[in-house]
Formats: C-alpha cells, sequence, structure tokens
C-alpha cells in the first residue's frame, strides 16, 4: 500500500535468449525501481546474479546499484547494508 514502509525490495529478471543485449533488462529494471520508489516509498533495493553471468552484474551496476559483498552470494544495495 501506498505510503507504508517497506524493506529492502529485491528486483529479479528473466528475458528469452533472443531479447538479450537491447538493454530491455536495464530498461525494465530501472523503470521497476522508479515506480516502486513513487509508489510506495522504497529507498533500498538489492540484486543478486549467478557468479558467472557477468551481463547480468552490468545491468545491476547500471541501475546504480553498488557492490556491498558476497557473504552467500553476490548482494549489490543502494543503502547501508542490513545484518
Amino acid at each position: 500500500m501506498p505510503g507504508q514502509p517497506y524493506g529492502v525490495l529485491e528486483i529479479w529478471l528473466q528475458l528469452r535468449y533472443d531479447c538479450w543485449g537491447n538493454g530491455y533488462a536495464t530498461e525494465a529494471a530501472k523503470a521497476m525501481m522508479d515506480y516502486v520508489r513513487r509508489e510506495f516509498g522504497v529507498t533500498h533495493f538489492r540484486a543478486r546474479h549467478a557468479e558467472p553471468n557477468l551481463a547480468s552484474g552490468k545491468v545491476i551496476e547500471k541501475c546504480g546499484l553498488k557492490f556491498i559483498g558476497t557473504p552467500k552470494k553476490c548482494l549489490y544495495n543502494t543503502g547501508k547494508s542490513r545484518t
């Protein structure tokens, strides 16, 4: 519900192979992030990708998320690390 506090939002995308390399994932992820920021007040996002999937890591970084470590999986975050 709009106006209610939310924790960290995790984004997950999957595209068909023939759609790769066209910027669709970056465009979709940025649009989702903008929407939930505006409509729900979400301020923190988390993303992860399979270690060998470097293209997904680039999409995450293009969305403005910063690498914060690899506790068990790759994590990126727009805010402070949460324990």
